[in-house]
This record gives structure tokens, C-alpha cells and sequence, in this order.
């Protein structure tokens, strides 16, 4: 049976945020094998802090989960149920931008909820990302690819990492499965995940 990890990264003054993004981890119905997390006192970016995290990653999978967001209790339990054969399942979210992409694209909604991954959808993402960060990838694959980066051509500004991180993904052949259904809440908070030295750890589940 495949292994996933719930990654979490957070900065300090959210705690509160953390605590309440853990319990919707401790909650689910296919529990994870391990909560890994760190907090980056630094100022150091979502990307490092991912990346760091993810190091201690031993389990087939990574499930990114932001400490400003929650899981529905069924997260897991549907990503694992379309996770043979794929390295990279994503679902969808209600909460703050849940009209994220909404919008056809020449008559053609090219984009979630309920619009599978293909080849369409491998042209779009090159173009616009839609595939939030709380999504789930095979381990082995994330490490291969150098783990998460802002493309080259994004300004500073702009917290695309994620989206990066996808792209080279696809590039090195990934298989991407969307799983149709609703399974966490984008909450929206207005802060990011920078702070300024760096703690992590991790929980067996």
C-alpha cells in the first residue's frame, strides 16, 4: 500500500493557523503516515520551506497542505483512490477564489472541477497555472525534478513556485489525475509564508 506525507510549512505568529491546519491532517478518514513541517524564521520563501521540509520525506508521496488551509476529513482517502499509476493528483476547493478559473476559454472550460487532466490541459498549464499547491506527488519524482522553483521568466514578486514545480513535473513526464471532488478550503489569509531561522519536524500519524 503507497505512503504519503502531509507537508506543512508555517511561520512564526501563525500558530493558531497551524494548529488548525494539523487537526484537519489528524482528521482524515485515510490518516498519512507522517506530518512533516517547519517554520522559516528567515524569511526564506514557501519554496524553500517546502523543499527543506520535504528532505525527510520516506514515503511514496507528499500532500502539500499550507498552514492557512484545511483538508476536508476525505482528502487523502480520494487522492489515494486514483493515485495508481499517477504522480501528481490534484482536486478541488471551495473558500476564498473558488471561481479560480472558472471562466471557458474559447467556448472551452479547459480547467477544474471535473475537467480530467489531458492534453488540452497539459497545453494550458503553460500558459496559467490551475492546480492550487495542495495537491499530492510522487516523492521520488519531486526529488528527481529539484523540488519546488519559481520559473525563470516570473517576476520576484510573484509566488509561483508552485507552479513551477508542476511545469518541471510535467516536462519529466509526470502522469497528472485530477480527482473530481471538493476536499479542502482555501481560507485566503492575507499573509504569506515567510518570517525570519528555521525549525522543523515531524509527527508519525
Amino acid at each position: 500500500m503507497s505512503t504519503v506525507s502531509a507537508v506543512i510549512p508555517t511561520i512564526p505568529g501563525r500558530e493558531e493557523l497551524f494548529h488548525r491546519a494539523i487537526d484537519s491532517v489528524v482528521a482524515q478518514t485515510r490518516p498519512v503516515d507522517t506530518i512533516l513541517y517547519g517554520s522559516d524564521t528567515e524569511g526564506r520563501g514557501p519554496a524553500y520551506s517546502r523543499n527543506v521540509i520535504m528532505a525527510g520525506a520516506q514515503t511514496d508521496f507528499v500532500a502539500f497542505l499550507d498552514d492557512d488551509d484545511t483538508w476536508y476529513p476525505h482528502h487523502i482517502e480520494g487522492l489515494m483512490s486514483v493515485a495508481e499509476g499517477a504522480d501528481v493528483i490534484y482536486p478541488w476547493f471551495d473558500g476564498a477564489h473558488s471561481d479560480y478559473l472558472k471562466v471557458p476559454v474559447n467556448g472551452r472550460l479547459k480547467t477544474p472541477l471535473g475537467v480530467e487532466f489531458g492534453p488540452e490541459q497539459a497545453a494550458f498549464i503553460r500558459h496559467q497555472n490551475f492546480i492550487p499547491v495542495t495537491f499530492m506527488a510522487r516523492t521520488s519524482l519531486v526529488v528527481q525534478v529539484g523540488g519546488f522553483e519559481k520559473p525563470w521568466w516570473m517576476p520576484p514578486e510573484c509566488p509561483a513556485e508552485d507552479w513551477g514545480l508542476l511545469l518541471k513535473l510535467l516536462d519529466a513526464g509526470a502522469r497528472f489525475t485530477h480527482y473530481p471532488a471538493v476536499t479542502w478550503t482555501w481560507h485566503g489569509h492575507a499573509g504569506q509564508t515567510n518570517g525570519r531561522s528555521w525549525k522543523q519536524g515531524a509527527l508519525n500519524a
